[in-house]
């Protein structure tokens, strides 16, 4: 897995709140489908947040 360096991220132009990842594309699947799991556990950490 690589993340983009500083020389990157000013020819991208990405903004300083955003992230890529490179990864192989034989992982992509198994890296999606534990995201999925996430998706839970994110949103009610997101809907406490919301109620402080």
């Amino acid at each position: 897995m690589t993340f983009l360096g500083l020389g990157c991220r000013i020819k991208s132009g990405l903004g300083t709140c955003h992230l890529m990842m490179g990864t192989p594309g034989a992982l992509f699947l198994m890296m999606y489908e534990n995201i999925r799991k996430l998706e839970k556990p994110i949103g009610m950490l997101k809907k406490a947040r919301q109620k402080t």
